[in-house]
């Protein structure tokens, strides 16, 4: 399995092809997505972006409060 996972932080979807934008602005990352999984929800448990992406890398399961 190969993972390809694409931090970009202050790109908003609502601009890629992928997620319906009407212009081409972004033909590489459409690519992508039409063979990938893309998600349209995702909840950060910090908001600076290193904790967040910290934690989603480390993979670990938070408890449910």
């Amino acid at each position: 399995m190969r993972i390809l996972y694409l931090d970009l932080d202050s790109l908003r979807p609502d601009h890629l092809g992928c997620y319906g934008y009407h212009r081409n602005t972004s033909p590489h990352i459409d690519e992508i997505a039409k063979e990938g999984v893309r998600f349209s929800n995702y909840y950060c448990l910090d908001a600076p972006c290193l904790p967040s992406i910290t934690e989603w890398s480390a993979m670990e399961e938070q408890p449910r409060i």
